[in-house]
């Protein structure tokens, strides 16, 4: 049981993750410190080239402000480059989340009154388990123009906009 735990403390400890800085807020950095991963932080303009030569376990597309498409202009060549050229695990938070959308041929939209605060119950499509979550946000990747290769993983209670892709 103590050499499970070593194994599992060892393996974590040298996870390393890269974060595309789009405005990623001081918490979600400290949270994965605190897991004991290994964060690369790099500039929201990063190129593919840069990303990689980390060798990164996995990309996580942070939050930040801002529409998705004004941003998207500028990081959709890379993260469609990290998409078919990689096998690193790729995740997004808010905006990140919505950047990736769209470089798999989704779509966003603005939402009539966004989503902003804690307690926002999230429908687990896969295991119907309900989570609850913080969001500020006011943009969400429109479901119905998900391609055939990209499942809606997670859903708002509130108003059934996407919360979550695979």
């Amino acid at each position: 049981e103590q050499n499970k735990k070593k194994d599992i403390k060892k393996r974590v400890s040298s996870t390393k993750i890269v974060v595309f800085d789009f405005g990623t807020k001081a918490n979600i950095i400290h949270c994965l410190k605190r897991d004991n991963v290994v964060i690369e932080l790099v500039s929201g303009q990063a190129t593919f080239e840069e990303i990689i030569a980390l060798d990164p376990d996995g990309i996580l597309l942070s939050n930040g402000p801002g529409d998705p498409a004004a941003t998207h202009k500028f990081t959709n060549q890379v993260i469609k480059k990290l998409v078919k050229n990689t096998s690193v695990p790729i995740f997004g938070i808010c905006l990140g989340h919505q950047l990736l959308g769209l470089a798999l041929g989704a779509k966003t939209q603005k939402m009539n009154h966004g989503h902003h605060g804690a307690n926002h119950p999230v429908l687990d499509l896969v295991t119907g388990k309900v989570e609850i979550t913080s969001m500020n946000h006011g943009f969400a990747i429109d479901s119905s123009s998900l391609p055939e290769c990209i499942l809606e993983t997670h859903v708002s209670l509130f108003d059934r906009s996407n919360c979550g892709i695979k």
